[in-house]
């Protein structure tokens, strides 16, 4: 199982935090992940839980030959994929209703988005709106992480 959970209540938080001989080390990131992925519903409000992923526990499925696509930490509001894919690979254009964020983690590729190419590599990242058609041909061997807000249900079958 890829998951690691670490459950805390609303009532353990708040004594967690005060555990510490003096601040927390990052005292902040726990009530900002907790934001981030509620969509700013009050955190101390429910139950806090960690669902760690571990990369090398997910199966990558192959949408296509040379493309492994293994989806990460995800909610309903937010995915975390991760894209290997092969030098000469293209991945089709297409649209869906999703907004995406896309981060080269590796190699170099072509992006055509809207109707414009750009060359994007390792380092470079860009928002893509919902709805607006976009196709990728990897140059080199990549690693893309895309971001969808909301979570790709399609992804999860």
């Amino acid at each position: 199982m890829p998951y690691t959970r670490i459950p805390m209540s609303s009532y353990e938080f708040p004594q967690f935090l005060q555990s510490f001989p003096s601040s927390p080390p990052v005292p902040l990131l726990p009530l900002a992940f907790c934001a981030i992925m509620s969509l700013g519903t009050p955190c101390l409000m429910k139950e806090l839980a960690l669902d760690i992923i571990h990369r090398d526990e997910v199966a990558g499925m192959q949408p296509l030959p040379g493309w492994t696509r293994r989806v990460l930490a995800h909610r309903p509001a937010l995915m975390l994929v991760e894209n290997t894919i092969a030098a000469g690979t293209a991945l089709p254009l297409h649209q869906h209703p999703h907004e995406q964020a896309l981060y080269v983690l590796q190699g170099e590729l072509v992006l055509v988005c809207g109707g414009e190419t750009a060359r994007l590599r390792a380092g470079d990242s860009l928002a893509i709106a919902g709805g607006v058609e976009h196709g990728v041909t990897a140059l080199t061997d990549i690693v893309v992480l895309d971001v969808f807000a909301p979570e790709r249900e399609d992804f999860l079958g």
